[in-house]
């Protein structure tokens, strides 16, 4: 986390003269990623070129798991919208992403992030009305178009395997709170802990570990919750809620950006993104490139006044 959250947020701070340059091409980037994916997911791209790093299993991968991506697309969108009509390119084409993205849990997350966006500017410009209803409906469209992120969908009602993986591995959860409910198990300690595996093979249960270890629980909450108990849990939620209070309260970037919060904080609920590298350090550096925008432009109106 001192990696992840710390060092890579203070990178972003001291970055304020270069923020707004960093974070237009950073959303360009990811639109030149969804590009090459769509190219490689229609074979103008070889698969031997890149492999299936692009596009695989009728997904787009974009050199990450799809679910990483896809938490990257979100918070790439809400900044490419709060930088106006010079990302207005790129937000189409990372919206398209995140619909091939066939991330079921980052589709949840995206409803509660559009909602969000969709009463921030519907709020003072209702004009933009059927801006909104056609984002919605081309989103919803090219999911249900493509069969790889429609079948996905279609799993949902009657389970697969990477569901019941996450059912199977919360009940981890509970066996770690009772064994220490005040600071869990320990930070890590779920990798060690293969005697967790074994139980659930023995109540006959689905386990995800190829690898013969659990490294996060598919659900970042439970996860702190298991290895750091109440303690652990209160502080995270702590922090939560003061990210979140700062950007809801703070320039017109950062309110954007509160939503793909609230988007990438439901989503975590189905994942570990804020664990990192890939999403978590993406989320940071944004936080710390638009709080070191707003220091600037509070500066800049001090001196204004003073003058």
């Amino acid at each position: 986390y001192t990696v992840n959250w710390i060092v890579i947020f203070f990178i972003g701070l001291i970055s304020a003269e270069y923020s707004k340059k960093t974070l237009v091409l950073y959303v360009y980037s990811l639109a030149l990623v969804v590009f090459l994916g769509i190219l490689a997911a229609v074979g103008i791209i070889p698969g031997e070129f890149f492999g299936d790093k692009l596009w695989s299993e009728g997904m787009l991968w974009g050199f990450n798991h799809h679910n990483d991506l896809a938490a990257m697309l979100l918070l790439g969108f809400c900044i490419a919208i709060g930088l106006g009509m010079r990302t207005a390119p790129a937000a189409i084409l990372i919206l398209i992403g995140l619909a091939i993205s066939g991330s079921r849990g980052y589709y949840i997350a995206s409803i509660f992030t559009g909602a969000g966006l969709a009463y921030m500017f519907l709020r003072k410009r209702k004009k933009l009305m059927p801006w909104v209803i056609t984002a919605v409906v081309v989103f919803i469209s090219i999911i249900a178009a493509i069969p790889g992120t429609r079948t996905r969908i279609g799993k949902i009602m009657h389970g697969d395997l990477a569901i019941n993986a996450r059912l199977s591995s919360w009940r981890i959860t509970l066996w770690s709170m009772r064994e220490n409910p005040v600071f869990g198990i320990g930070p890590g300690q779920l990798y060690a802990r293969t005697d967790y595996i074994q139980r659930l093979k023995d109540e006959d249960r689905y386990v995800d570990a190829r690898s013969g270890h659990i490294s996060h629980l598919h659900n970042f909450y439970l996860t702190i919750l298991a290895e750091g108990g109440i303690v652990a849990i209160l502080l995270l939620l702590w922090f939560l809620w003061n990210t979140g209070y700062r950007l809801a309260t703070g320039t017109y970037i950062q309110k954007v950006y509160f939503w793909g919060f609230v988007g990438f904080a439901v989503g975590n609920m189905f994942d570990a993104q804020f664990r990192g590298p890939s999403a978590a350090m993406d989320f940071f550096l944004i936080l710390g490139l638009i709080e070191a925008q707003s220091i600037s432009n509070k500066s800049f109106t001090s001196n204004t006044d003073e003058k």
